[in-house]
């Protein structure tokens, strides 16, 4: 029995020392080689090259594969880039581009080749002039990168002394202007929105806070095409989906052809009112990594978004936004319910909230709620376009709490159909058989308010 034991543990041993050696063969290589990418990277090195305070800093000229732009300060202290005076750039980004470029140091110091070809610096990567206040001047030149990918080769062209530098150093050198630009656009909360208005390929759609028709709180509803109250889940998916407005790419300043953006007739146009701002975007076409072309009112540029709030928008309808159930109202807010049609009529109350009645008749509180239910469960099944005029055959008074009313008459659209009219608004059809159906809950409620029903 010792030996099974002992040879089964020794099985086990074996596994487990070839599992490790697989993990040593397959897994450590490759981590091994990312964790030297990732310390090459963070390797700054220890020369000083240059270093001085911003204080003493005139401006800084970068001209590297993306063109040439000047870090120089304003009147107020603040660090712009001469060449582009009406772009939004990060301050704290400009700040520390200037620390960056201000304070260089190098991995080592190499020996200068006779042909400057050699380190590449016959066509550098990118030249860097800095201008102090006391009229001294420092330029820097960027190279080719080191066999092996160490680093880059970089020269101080006055002193004609040559180096080697990190790669995050000569990441900095070959940054383009876009990377200093600010990203967030807008920061908007959807319980600051007081206007939301859609235009696109289905028509538009306004929506605003207005005065719930039973309390004295303000609610989102669809102003325009229709006057309704919305589908809470769809409207909150589409307020949440609009947050910050951030650019994923800048594409174009001052942009002149709009239409190859799909910008010149936009397939979605949104406006946007909080209780501080005004937002107008329009979304053109979408790019080769399936982010959207769009345009902020005020800022003159093009550049690309995520299309999670493209996506919600562009198709989106009137009827998909607003609330499917006819009469839907808070018990909690009714003080009574008028239910009238083909020759029968009903009065349902609620007193203190917590006492029931029928017809005057005390009910059974689980029985009244269910009847509310099947009451408030009327859905539309489509909008009414016809204009097509009938005798009511069924009409829902509710009362609230507040002493204000809402009438809800139902009319024969067609064979199968009511149209709804809510206190004069035509809106809704709904199946006339809904209608059928919750007059015989009702009925069979007022025939005996003690009963249980399902």
């Amino acid at each position: 029995m010792d030996k099974l034991i002992r040879k089964i543990i020794i099985a086990i041993v074996v596994v487990l020392l070839l599992v490790a050696a697989y993990i040593a063969i397959s897994v450590i290589p490759s981590k091994i080689e990312e964790k030297n990418v990732e310390e090459i990277k963070a390797q700054t090195g220890d020369i000083v090259v240059m270093s001085t305070s911003i204080e003493y800093v005139e401006s800084i000229e970068v001209t590297n594969q993306t063109g040439t732009y000047t870090l120089k300060k304003d009147n107020n202290g603040t660090w712009g880039i001469k060449e582009f005076p009406n772009v939004q750039f990060e301050n704290v980004s400009l700040e520390s581009a200037v620390n960056e470029f201000t304070n260089l140091k190098a991995l080592e110091e190499v020996d200068l080749p006779e042909n400057l070809a050699d380190y590449g610096l016959d066509k550098p990567n990118a030249v860097l002039k800095i201008d102090l206040i006391n009229g001294d001047t420092r330029e820097f030149a960027l190279g080719k990168q080191v066999t092996g990918g160490r680093g880059d080769f970089f020269m101080d062209t006055i002193n004609n002394k040559a180096y080697v530098v990190s790669v995050y150093m000569a990441d900095g050198l070959t940054r383009e202007v876009s990377k200093y630009r600010k990203t967030k656009l807008a920061n908007i909360f959807a319980s600051d929105i007081k206007t939301f208005e859609i235009n696109n390929i289905n028509g538009k759609i306004s929506m605003g806070l207005l005065l719930s028709n039973y309390t004295s709180e303000l609610t989102m509803f669809m102003t325009y095409p229709y006057k309704a109250e919305l589908d809470e889940t769809v409207a909150n998916s589409v307020f949440d989906a609009v947050g910050d407005i951030m650019v994923v790419d800048f594409v174009e300043d001052n942009p002149v052809n709009l239409s190859k953006y799909g910008l010149s007739n936009p397939s979605l146009v949104l406006y946007i009112e909080t209780s501080t701002d005004e937002y107008t975007l329009k979304f053109g076409n979408k790019d080769e990594k399936g982010n959207v072309y769009t345009m902020l009112d005020g800022a003159d540029f093009v550049f690309t978004q995520n299309t999670k709030l493209y996506d919600f928008c562009s198709k989106i309808t009137p009827y998909s936004l607003i609330s499917k159930f006819v009469n839907i109202v808070n018990i909690s807010d009714v003080s009574s319910i008028s239910v009238e049609g083909k020759g029968k009529k009903h009065k349902l109350e609620i007193e203190s909230g917590d006492k029931f009645y029928i017809n005057g008749k005390q009910a059974r509180e689980d029985s009244f709620r269910t009847v509310y239910q099947s009451i408030i469960g009327i859905k539309g099944s489509g909008f009414a376009k016809n204009n097509v005029s009938s005798e009511t055959d069924y009409t829902i008074k509710f009362v609230y709490r507040n002493g204000e009313t809402s009438v809800y008459e139902y009319a024969s659209y067609d064979d199968l159909n009511y149209y709804v009219e809510s206190n004069g608004n035509r809106g809704f059809i709904t199946l006339k058989k809904g209608l059928d159906d919750m007059m015989k809950i009702v009925d069979e409620l007022a025939k005996n308010p003690t009963k249980v029903i399902n």
